[in-house]
């Protein structure tokens, strides 16, 4: 109840609070790395989601929310996936897809052969064997 101390005039106004939206606790992911060096063919899975209330969008990198559940063809780089559920209630991580290491094979100074003649090369690699 309110009452207005300059004219006395009184009002009453009901107010109903409710307990808010669940949220989201968790969702569970997997990301397959890019096959190779340079290769933009990683991917992100979305698994499910643990709290909220669906249905769920998505979002990856600040772009439009979608219910995709799946993100491919992704070069390497940092990421920051949202989920939005039905109440407008989100969750957000940041993650990076790490580039595989890139092949580079050395067989040394250029040789010069004669026909039939053998050499033995010795390949120096960028990569552990």
């Amino acid at each position: 109840q309110v009452t207005d101390l300059s004219n006395g005039c009184r009002d009453t106004a009901e107010v109903i609070v409710m307990a808010s939206a669940i949220p989201i606790d968790l969702v569970q992911y997997s990301v397959t790395g890019p096959t190779c060096f340079d290769d933009k063919d990683a991917r992100i899975v979305i698994d499910s989601v643990i709290g909220g209330e669906g249905p769920y969008v998505f979002s990856l990198n600040g772009g439009a929310f979608a219910p995709w559940t799946q993100y491919n063809y992704l070069p390497p780089g940092v990421y920051t996936l949202t989920a939005q559920d039905s109440n407008g209630c989100e969750w957000e991580t940041s993650f990076t897809i790490e580039a595989p290491m890139e092949v580079l094979v050395d067989l040394g100074p250029d040789t010069t052969i004669q026909l039939g003649q053998t050499v033995t090369l010795e390949a120096q690699l960028s990569i552990p064997p």
